[in-house]
């Protein structure tokens, strides 16, 4: 099939939405498709993309035009698509007109949703009942339980289906590097924004029993100064490190030689650090309430905490108690779904119905 993969966040830009439809293109074309990304995001690499152009949208910095249905469409009907599929957030003004453009160009069309949607749920609604857009040759997905059940409360009478986010297991697997008389290593890679809630996990590291514990944060964002500044305040300077943004092959090797991983945000549609951390090894903890816990199975592999007393509870019972931290991290991860080809052949199951309806007689 020839797949159009539409998505206003893109390479070069670094982010959930933009590593995973990076991810999802090459793994389709393993499997024979041909596939090509649609964006708006500047300096995507031609060889892999088409840039629908169009003015800024500050501050997300994406794409927006009374243009951008039309040109879309344009493009589409260049490449001549046998499915579009649209990856959505909050703000994507490109994945919504691709839907417009799939439907006036009668192509069956996947929505994959990767943000959690509860406060678009009336915008989303209102829209449906207006001018009926999740319906036809239109499949909604989320890319976690979670997102699904808040798109079929939004959407009341359309079926949504999860479509996961995917990891490339046989990297992160890595051997483990854990030595004798280190101290406890604990990581929580994240964009450094207040939706990441870094500053809880500084709170929750400070009120534990520390004794030979340390913190790594990889990662960057707006946040990283008030953070820095934080970690002086409480003292914690020798305890905490934050050393930037981590390529994979930095982030895997962190892993293999850490204790835990922590994803203390309890706004996550899904969690892929988590996911890359526990296909690593690493026992989790996340928050309740977050698509982590399609993977996380609490007391088995990691622990899930209610709110931010239960994060400090969690984090000290696992940091002081040798016992739970050893069953945590022997137990087997069962992540074969999430493995890029499982997943690809997944979408590949999806775009075949729409691509090619069955038709009653």
């Amino acid at each position: 099939m020839r797949v159009a993969l539409v998505t206003d966040w893109y390479l070069p830009r670094l982010g959930g939405i933009e590593t995973q439809v990076a991810g999802l293109a090459p793994a389709l074309a393993a499997r024979g498709h041909e596939v090509k990304v649609f964006t708006t995001t500047k300096g995507a690499p031609a060889s892999e993309a088409v840039v629908i152009a169009g003015a800024r949208l500050p501050p997300w910095q994406v794409g927006i035009s009374p243009r951008l249905r039309p040109r879309l469409e344009d493009a589409l009907r260049a490449f001549g698509p046998d499915i579009v599929h649209c990856h959505a957030s909050v703000v994507s003004p490109l994945a919504y007109a691709g839907i417009a453009a799939a439907r006036r160009l009668d192509i069956g069309c996947v929505v994959t949703f990767h943000s959690l949607v509860r406060s678009m749920r009336h915008g989303l609604r209102i829209s449906d009942l207006l001018w009926g857009w999740a319906g036809g040759r239109v499949a909604l997905a989320g890319v976690s339980r979670l997102v699904a059940g808040q798109l079929e409360r939004a959407l009341p009478g359309r079926a949504v289906m999860v479509l996961p986010n995917g990891v490339d297991l046989t990297f992160w697997t890595a051997r483990r590097d854990r030595r004798p008389g280190r101290p406890l290593i604990v990581v929580s890679a994240m964009r450094l924004t207040r939706k990441k809630q870094p500053l809880a996990l500084l709170e929750a590291f400070a009120a534990m029993d520390r004794q030979d514990a340390r913190l790594v944060i990889p990662g960057e964002g707006p946040l990283a100064p008030a953070l820095r500044r934080r970690i002086a305040a409480l003292g914690l300077s020798d305890a905490i490190s934050m050393p930037g943004r981590l390529g994979a092959e930095g982030l895997r090797a962190l892993h293999a030689q850490a204790d835990l991983f922590v994803l203390p945000s309890d706004r996550e549609s899904f969690g892929i650090a988590a996911l890359e951390a526990r296909a690593a090894g690493l026992p989790v903890i996340a928050m309740a309430g977050t698509g982590a816990t399609d993977f996380i199975a609490h007391g088995e592999d990691g622990l899930i905490a209610q709110d931010r007393q239960g994060l400090r509870e969690a984090l000290a019972a696992v940091s002081s108690d040798e016992g739970l931290r050893r069953r945590l991290t022997e137990a087997a991860p069962d992540l074969a779904r999430f493995d890029w080809p499982a997943v690809a052949a997944r979408h590949e199951e999806v775009y075949a119905r729409l691509a090619h309806p069955v038709r009653s007689a």
